[in-house]
């Protein structure tokens, strides 16, 4: 991958995440999920307590 594709791919991702915490309306969802989606474990404790966390 160029320099000039990551930096490009850097800017997305921030315009993305600018979009979660724009003020004063930042975007929200509304999701329904089942209890084993929840508790299904994906990686180590330190993974899932860093998903946990964020």
């Amino acid at each position: 991958m160029s320099e000039e594709d990551s930096e490009a791919r850097v800017r997305l991702r921030a315009d993305r995440q600018a979009l979660l915490t724009r003020m004063p309306d930042p975007l929200s969802m509304r999701l329904v999920l089942s209890e084993t989606a929840l508790r299904q474990q994906i990686g180590g404790y330190d993974v899932m307590a860093g998903q946990m966390t964020r």
